[in-house]
């Protein structure tokens, strides 16, 4: 994939958490209710702050966007981001059963994003 293309991806899932993080921080003011802080940064920083930064990384390093595993990077980040962001959100509310969820999503942003640091040095290193 292109550096291009790849970028755009990131920045238009990037946009997406910023909405959804306004609108949680939105609801949390208008409700007093503040209990969904944590998935309200988890949005914002893992979504909008996070994946803005990666689509900038992308096009200043285009020969990482190009290996094959920057697909593999963008996948395995969009489902566990979200997976965590619900199950984060289900433990706030009580739900103790959502534990081994956000356990694992967890651990997928982890390997995701040890996969993005690799990809990236590779392609420093042959740049």
């Amino acid at each position: 994939m292109d550096a291009e293309t790849l970028s755009r991806r990131w920045l238009l899932a990037a946009v997406l958490y910023f909405l959804i993080s306004v609108c949680i921080g939105t609801y949390m003011g208008a409700s007093g209710r503040h209990e969904l802080f944590s998935v309200h940064s988890h949005a914002a920083l893992l979504g909008w702050v996070s994946m803005g930064l990666t689509a900038l990384l992308y096009r200043s390093f285009p020969d990482a966007a190009r290996s094959r595993l920057a697909a593999l990077h963008f996948y395995l980040y969009q489902l566990a981001v979200p997976a965590m962001l619900v199950a984060v959100a289900a433990l706030v509310m009580g739900r103790k059963e959502a534990e081994p969820v956000a356990g694992m999503a967890s651990v997928a942003v982890l390997v995701s994003v040890l996969l993005f640091c690799w990809i990236v040095l590779a392609a420093r290193r042959s740049a």
